[in-house]
């Protein structure tokens, strides 16, 4: 899979959700897709949304920054 590929956006509502998990310092479980196209699970918090070039990304505490509609699911823990 082609991360380069143009970006979807993602719902308002699931937005708002990884905003309340950020703003909360929840601890979450993130399934994802890679860049590489590989699907990858972390477990970590959010720290902040970021938007550039019109794309949305999520990042975390681990180091991770991933665009939001690489997300598959997204769980507190």
């Amino acid at each position: 899979m082609d991360m380069k590929k143009e970006y979807k956006r993602v719902a308002c509502s699931f937005y708002d959700e990884l905003e309340i998990l950020a703003m909360r310092r929840e601890n979450v479980e993130i399934f994802f897709t890679q860049e590489n196209g590989e699907d990858h699970l972390i477990h970590t918090k959010i720290s902040n949304l970021n938007t550039k070039n019109k794309e949305e990304f999520l990042l975390t505490d681990s180091g991770h920054i991933i665009r939001l509609d690489k997300i598959k699911t997204i769980k507190k823990k």
